[in-house]
C-alpha cells in the first residue's frame, strides 16, 4: 500500500527543513562563520586524507658528485608494506609502514620497484633520476592593467618520459599543464607543479617545489587559500611577492608551553638577509596560556620577515605574543595586510611601507673640553611604520678634537631601525644599518683606555675600548594578528633593544616594530607595546648616553564589513 504525505505532515517537513536553515543563518550571523568554507575545508581535508592512505614513494638525493646521485628512497603505506622487488633486491616488508633503500644513480636513469602493499594490488613504481624539479615563476605581475591578474609560468625537467602537471589547490586536484595560467587575485588560488613517469606509478623527488599564492591581501591569503603544514610558498600581491613558511593547526588548540615558528632557513646570517615570513593559521580557537611566548625563530643575526598569526576563532592570549628583537635584516617591501572592499574611505590598501621612520641624526662635538652630547632619539613610526634607530652620544676631550656619532638606521616594514655608534675624541662611529642589519660599531682614538658603546641592531655593533659594551641584539619585528574574537589578557609587543652603555659615549638603540591587529566581532586590547630601545646606559660619571630608539606603529581595526575601520 502506498503511503501518501498528508498536508498536516508536509507542513511538519517544512517546519523542520525552516529551522534548520534558520539555524544555520543565526550560526552565521552570531559567529560571521563561512559554512560552504566549512564544508570546502572538510572535502579538502577528505581528499588529502585519502591521498596519504596510499602507498607514498619519494627519493631524496643526498649527495652529488656533478650526475652522480646517492639517493635514498622512502617507500610509505599505512596499512603497512608487504613485499618490495626490483632486479636488484627483494624486501619482505613484515607489514612495516616505512621502508628505506639507499642507491647510487645517475642523472636520468630509470629504477623500477614492485611495491606490494597490505591489501592491495601488486604495482609498479618508477624513479627517473634527477636534479631538477618544476619552477613555478609570475612572468606578468599585471596581465589586465589593473593589478588584480598575474600571468604564471611553469618550467618542467627537459625529459620527454615524463607528464607535466600543475595544481590550483596546493595538490589535491591536478591538471595537464600546456600553457601559461592567468591567475586572479580574488580567486586565492595556490599554484603547485609535479612531474609523473608516463606508463606507471612515481617515485617522486622529495624536493619542495616552492608553490605560488595569487592574492589581493596576506590576511585573504590566510583565510581562503590552501596551505599545508610546514611548508614553504610565495605569496604574489599586487607587484610584490613574499616568500612564507607557513604552520597550521587544525582544531581548538592551547598554548601550554613556548612556541618559536620558523626555523635557521627563515632568519638572515652574518652573509645573507632573512628569507621568509612565518605564516601561522589555527583553524579553531586558540589559548595562549600565562607564561608563555609565541614569537618566530630568531639570532643574533635578527628574525623572520615578520609573523602572520590567523585565528579563525577567537584568540586568547594569557601570555606574551611579540616580536621584540625580532626584526629582519632584509630589504624593506609595501607589505599588504588587507584590501578595503571600499578604497574611498581608507585607500585601497592597508599595508606596511618598505621604510620605516628614519633614524636619529649623527651628532657631532668639536673644540670642546672633557664634554659630550647625548645621541638623537630615532623617528617614532606612523601609518603602520616602524621606529627609526637612534644615533651614538660623543665625548670630547680636548678643545683641538672632533668626534661625530653613528646615526641611526632608518626602519623598514619588517625591522626597527638599528642604532648607531657612540664616538670619542677625534673619530667617527659607524651608523646604524638601514635594512635591519648590525648596529654601527663605537669608535676611539687607539691610544685611550676607555671608549664607546655600540648601537643595537642585528647583530648589535661592537664597542671600542674599555668600560664600553656591545649594542644589544634585536630590532622590533613585523607583528600581523587575526581573530574573529581577540581577547588580550597578557602581552602584545614588538619592542627594539638598548644600544651598549660606555664609560664616556654610550650607543644608539633600536626602533620598535610595527604591530598590526585585524578582527571581526571583539577585541579586549590588554597590554600592547611597539616601543624603541630606551636610552643606553653611562658607566662613568662623565659619559653621556645614547639615544632612544622609535617607537613603532600600533594598529588596531575591525573589518567585519570588507573596510578596515580603526579602533
Amino acid at each position: 500500500m502506498r503511503k501518501v504525505l498528508t498536508k498536516e505532515k508536509i507542513l511538519k517537513i517544512s517546519i523542520l527543513i525552516g529551522t534548520i536553515l534558520v539555524g544555520i543563518l543565526f550560526i552565521y550571523s552570531l559567529y560571521k562563520v563561512n559554512i560552504f568554507q566549512i564544508l570546502r575545508n572538510g572535502i579538502n581535508e577528505a581528499k588529502r586524507e585519502e591521498i596519504q592512505i596510499q602507498t607514498k614513494a619519494q627519493y631524496q638525493i643526498m649527495k652529488a658528485n656533478g650526475e652522480d646521485y646517492e639517493i635514498v628512497i622512502t617507500i610509505e603505506n599505512q596499512n603497512g608494506i608487504e613485499k618490495i622487488v626490483s632486479e636488484d633486491l627483494s624486501i619482505e616488508g613484515k607489514g612495516k609502514n616505512k621502508i628505506a633503500i639507499d642507491k647510487k644513480m645517475r642523472e636520468g636513469e630509470e629504477y623500477r620497484l614492485n611495491i606490494k602493499a597490505v591489501g592491495e594490488e601488486e604495482e609498479e613504481y618508477v624513479l627517473i633520476a634527477t636534479s631538477q624539479i618544476p619552477v613555478i615563476t609570475i612572468t606578468n605581475m599585471d596581465v589586465t592593467g589593473d593589478g588584480t591578474t598575474k600571468g604564471v609560468k611553469i618550467e618542467y625537467p627537459n625529459n620527454e618520459k615524463f607528464n607535466n602537471y600543475y595544481s590550483l589547490d596546493d595538490g589535491i586536484t591536478w591538471q595537464e599543464y600546456s600553457e601559461e595560467i592567468t591567475a586572479l587575485e580574488i580567486e586565492n588560488k595556490t599554484i603547485n607543479a609535479k612531474v609523473e613517469v608516463k606508463e606507471a606509478k612515481t617515485i617522486q623527488n622529495v624536493a619542495e617545489v616552492q608553490a605560488i599564492i595569487v592574492s589581493d591581501s596576506l590576511l585573504s591569503a590566510a583565510q581562503k587559500a590552501v596551505i599545508g603544514n610546514n611548508r614553504h610558498y610565495r605569496i604574489a600581491i599586487k607587484d610584490e611577492v613574499y616568500p612564507v613558511h607557513t604552520y597550521v593547526e587544525n582544531g581548538d588548540t592551547t598554548y601550554t608551553t613556548n612556541k618559536t615558528y620558523g626555523d635557521a632557513n627563515d632568519a638572515g646570517t652574518a652573509s645573507a638577509n632573512a628569507k621568509n615570513m612565518v605564516l601561522v593559521k589555527v583553524n579553531g580557537d586558540l589559548t595562549v596560556n600565562s607564561g608563555v611566548t609565541v614569537t618566530s625563530y630568531g639570532t643574533s643575526y635578527g628574525g623572520t620577515k615578520g609573523m602572520l598569526l590567523y585565528v579563525t576563532g577567537t584568540l586568547e592570549n594569557r601570555g606574551t605574543i611579540t616580536m621584540t628583537a625580532r626584526g629582519a635584516k632584509a630589504e624593506g617591501q609595501n607589505v599588504y595586510l588587507w584590501k578595503n572592499a571600499d578604497a574611498s574611505q581608507r585607500g585601497e590598501y592597508e599595508f606596511v611601507p618598505k621604510i620605516g621612520a628614519l633614524g636619529g641624526t649623527s651628532v657631532s662635538l668639536s673644540s670642546s673640553y672633557r664634554t659630550g652630547r647625548a645621541g638623537a632619539t630615532g623617528g617614532n613610526g606612523t601609518s603602520r611604520k616602524t621606529g627609526g634607530g637612534a644615533s651614538g652620544a660623543v665625548y670630547c676631550d680636548f678643545t683641538s678634537s672632533t668626534a661625530t656619532s653613528g646615526r641611526g638606521g632608518n626602519g623598514t616594514s619588517y625591522s626597527g631601525g638599528s642604532g648607531g655608534g657612540g664616538a670619542r675624541n677625534g673619530t667617527n662611529a659607524q651608523q646604524g644599518s638601514d635594512n635591519g642589519g648590525a648596529g654601527g660599531n663605537g669608535a676611539r682614538p687607539s691610544n685611550y683606555g676607555s671608549g664607546a658603546g655600540g648601537g643595537a641592531g642585528n647583530p648589535g655593533g661592537g664597542s671600542s675600548g674599555g668600560q664600553s659594551n656591545s649594542g644589544g641584539n634585536g630590532t622590533g619585528g613585523l607583528l600581523i594578528l587575526y581573530g574573529n574574537t581577540i581577547q588580550n589578557r597578557g602581552t602584545i609587543s614588538s619592542n627594539g633593544a638598548v644600544g651598549g652603555s660606555a664609560y664616556y659615549a654610550g650607543g644608539g638603540s633600536s626602533g620598535g616594530g610595527s604591530i598590526n591587529i585585524f578582527y571581526n566581532e571583539a577585541i579586549t586590547r590588554g597590554t600592547i607595546s611597539a616601543a624603541g630601545g630606551s636610552v643606553s646606559g653611562v658607566i662613568g660619571y662623565e659619559g653621556y648616553r645614547g639615544g632612544a630608539g622609535g617607537s613603532g606603529s600600533i594598529s588596531i581595526g575591525n573589518i567585519v564589513e570588507g573596510t578596515y575601520s580603526p579602533k
